[in-house]
Formats: structure tokens, C-alpha cells, sequence
């Protein structure tokens, strides 16, 4: 079984998220949350103005070149960004072939979902309790600092 979450270091992540104050520290801070989460990679997709779609808007673990291939999904959109967006629940995607799977939780506020974070983990690492909880905390502190009009 994988090792539990540091969960000393998840409050250290919560407090310091929550004093975020411009976009580097908090790309730097998705760095510590990529390696508490195990994960090579973090997207945080954001809701548009009328909220029928998402873009990438923070990452790490990926290259500018990947990202830029990322493009708008739709709300109604076949896949787990656009679930945890509509349902305001967490998603998990087995790996299947592809060797990774991943995470996605929703970015609940008072007024809504407004957006997602879709957090790339290793095979069978989708299934870890831990994991899950964790992927959960970190997007809901996540939520406090994402507009609430894009």
C-alpha cells in the first residue's frame, strides 16, 4: 500500500494557499501539491462568465506546449472536468491503457462550482482513500481564491 498523505504538510499547504497573493506563489504552491499528491501534473480548469465552459487557467508538471494544446471544454462535454463540474463531485478516471489515471474536484463556492482541478496520478493510486480526501481539501482551498465572476 502507498504511504498516507502527510497530513502535517497538507495543513501547512491549506495555510499557505490561503495567503496567496499573486500567481507565481500559488503556481509554486500547485508544485507542493503535485508532490503531496504524488501526481506529475496539476491543471486548475475555470468556469466562463455564463459557466458553459472551462479553461485551463493554473498547471503544473506540464510544459507551455501541452498546455497550449489544452483548449475551452464545454460544461456538457464527455469527460471528468466537465462531471465534476456539473455535479460538484470528485471523479476518478482509471488508468485504463494510457499508464496514468487521475482525480478531478470540483471548486465549490457559496455560489457554485467554479471550476475543477484535475490532479494525474499513477495507476491504481486513483483508488487511494487518502488521496481522494486530499485531492478534495487542497481544490476546496483552492476555491477560496478563484474568482467568482470570470
Amino acid at each position: 500500500a502507498p504511504p498516507a498523505p502527510d497530513l502535517g504538510e497538507a495543513a501547512q499547504l491549506c495555510t499557505e494557499l490561503a495567503q496567496v497573493a499573486d500567481t507565481d506563489h500559488l503556481r509554486q504552491l500547485l508544485g507542493r501539491a503535485s508532490a503531496l499528491l504524488r501526481a506529475p501534473g496539476i491543471v486548475v480548469w475555470l468556469g466562463g462568465v455564463n459557466g458553459s465552459s472551462l479553461r485551463p487557467a493554473f498547471s503544473h508538471g506540464y510544459s507551455q506546449q501541452t498546455l497550449a494544446r489544452m483548449q475551452t471544454i464545454g460544461r456538457d462535454d464527455e469527460n471528468a472536468v466537465s462531471a465534476a463540474y456539473r455535479t460538484g463531485k470528485l471523479q476518478v478516471v482509471p488508468a485504463g491503457d494510457r499508464g496514468s489515471a487521475a482525480l478531478v474536484a470540483p471548486l465549490l463556492a457559496p455560489a457554485g462550482c467554479l471550476g475543477a482541478m484535475a490532479v494525474e496520478v499513477g495507476r491504481g493510486t486513483e483508488q487511494d482513500q487518502g488521496l481522494r480526501a486530499l485531492a478534495q481539501l487542497i481544490a476546496a482551498q483552492l476555491a477560496t481564491l478563484m474568482p467568482t465572476e470570470s
